[in-house]
């Protein structure tokens, strides 16, 4: 279901507290600034279990420009994980933002991974080991099952992070999913569009309205096309001021993938058109 613009509030339910955290920096942040050249360490591992046994031999893609393409070529490396689920000799800049993808796994069974993708991944100091999440074929129906809804086979999956200006988690925001223009709108069918959050476990909780203090938050069923979609979480900077946009960022999203973000507070240094920068 769509409809909906960037005005106005989330209409997930009723407004939440004021957001934990700090957010002074909102409209004058900017993306990381590169540091010095890193050669460090991926590591792939599933989201629900915290294994690595599933994403061993599984084509993992790098992308040092934060951009996902739809092959691998140019700058993108390519590689498979060890049975420890370890890529060893990636390089970039320290602290720039990076995007992965890891393929689709060919085996069979619930811990057989899906496409996922990640985009504002840091790259760790030289030397350093990061952590990029997969997740199986059962997760991705499981996570809208919590929420009572089920998954739309050929639909994508958003899920990612919330953080504030000193890079903690921050909880009480509400997300806001827009394609162009468009608000999508949670609908009341199973198969819908709708958004949710996490309990302390971690847990998608279809009671929630509002993120935890893991920051975490998901939405699914969305149509899967060449348009981006637009992340946007809204919360109440002051006590008894109205909710506001706090934090966006643009993203591709798959068909039967999961696509994962971790987004800030608003930059100032967003690309020319940008939906995040109106």
């Amino acid at each position: 279901m769509t409809g909906g613009d960037d005005a106005g509030t989330p209409d997930s339910g009723p407004p939440p507290a004021a957001l934990t955290g700090d957010w002074s920096c909102v409209g004058s942040r900017t993306a990381p600034t590169p540091g010095a050249a890193s050669t460090f360490t991926a590591h792939v591992y599933d989201f629900q279990s915290g294994m690595s046994s599933n994403v061993g031999g599984v084509a993992v893609d790098y992308f040092p420009d934060n951009v996902v393409a739809e092959g691998c070529s140019g700058t993108c490396v390519r590689t498979t994980p060890g049975a420890d689920g370890n890529v060893a000799g990636l390089m970039g800049m320290e602290n720039a933002w990076f995007a992965y993808r890891v393929a689709a796994g060919t085996g069979s069974g619930g811990t057989t991974p899906v496409l996922t993708v990640g985009y504002n991944r840091a790259v760790p100091a030289n030397g350093g080991t990061t952590q990029l999440p997969s997740v199986s074929s059962m997760t991705i129906g499981f996570i809208p099952t919590l929420y009572m809804r089920s998954r739309l086979p050929g639909t994508a999956i958003v899920s990612g992070t919330l953080t504030d200006c000193a890079g903690a988690p921050a909880a009480n925001a509400q997300v806001r999913i827009f394609r162009g223009g468009t608000e999508l709108v949670t609908g009341p069918g199973s198969t819908d569009f709708f958004s949710g959050y996490f309990n302390a476990a971690n847990l998608p909780d279809s009671n929630r309205t509002a993120t935890n203090t893991n920051g975490l938050f998901a939405a699914a069923n969305a149509e899967a096309t060449d348009e981006p979609l637009r992340v946007e979480l809204w919360g109440v900077r002051t006590e008894g001021m109205p909710a506001e946009r706090v934090a966006c960022e643009e993203i591709e999203v798959f068909a039967d993938a999961v696509t994962i973000v971790n987004v800030g507070p608003l930059r100032n240094d967003y690309a020319s058109g940008s939906g995040c920068g109106g």
